[in-house]
């Protein structure tokens, strides 16, 4: 191929790649950690639609779990008990339709011997785990017409978000439980998009194919 021919071709690639597929991605604010249930809402910066057509959404929750958790057996035999320090955090559209859900979880695990008669969460039949800490990350792609219409524009979005407490103990038939659940999290998104190529790039594909048309009419002659 001729070398002016190569340059064409190499800029059409060009042009056309980059109007193919770019991404940017924001950061929402942090709900504060605080002991579970609670409601709060995370603000994610919209699309500008300045900068192309918008192909995809992807939101991506990050939860974490902070807390303690206290177990005494009072069982007259030994048993093995079993326990998680664990929330439900639920992301979700302004009509309250869930986005996306993540579920941080500690789980921990204790052999306690026969109850020992006192309920202290300590000694052969109890167990105390102090500042427990779990962290989780899930995400949701959406291209649907109406996530693009709420996520584009000036502005935010307010998506409400919803933490639920989900510790648990199991594992004795006779078990006193107790714990502080606390949680967090925040999100982000990432916005996949076609982009409007620069008028730099127009002329250079305009130019291009005007060239490819010249040399086609000087082979023809």
């Amino acid at each position: 191929m001729p070398t002016i021919l190569k340059f064409v071709a190499a800029s059409l690639f060009a042009v056309t790649s980059m109007a193919q597929a770019a991404s940017v991605s924001f950061t929402s604010n942090t709900a504060p950690l605080d002991f579970t249930d609670w409601d709060f809402s995370l603000s994610l910066q919209k699309f500008n639609p300045a900068l192309g057509t918008l192909n995809n959404i992807t939101i991506t929750l990050y939860g974490e779990t902070d807390g303690n958790i206290r177990v005494e057996s009072t069982d007259a035999a030994p048993s093995t008990i079993t326990a998680r320090l664990s929330s439900m955090l639920t992301l979700t559209r302004p009509d309250l339709t869930t986005l996306v859900v993540t579920s941080p979880v500690a789980p921990v695990r204790f052999n306690a011997s026969v109850y020992d008669g006192n309920l202290d969460w300590t000694g052969a039949s109890g167990q105390t785990w102090l500042n427990l800490t779990a962290s989780a990350s899930s995400f949701v792609s959406t291209s649907s017409a109406a996530d693009k219409r709420l996520f584009s524009g000036p502005g935010f979005v307010l998506t409400p978000l919803h933490a639920a407490g989900l510790t648990a103990a199991s594992g004795s038939g006779n078990l006193a439980f107790d714990n502080d659940t606390l949680a967090t999290a925040y999100a982000t998104v990432t916005y996949n998009y076609a982009p409007v190529p620069e008028p730099a790039s127009w002329a250079l594909m305009i130019g291009g194919l005007a060239l490819l048309a010249w040399l086609a009419v000087q082979k023809r002659g």
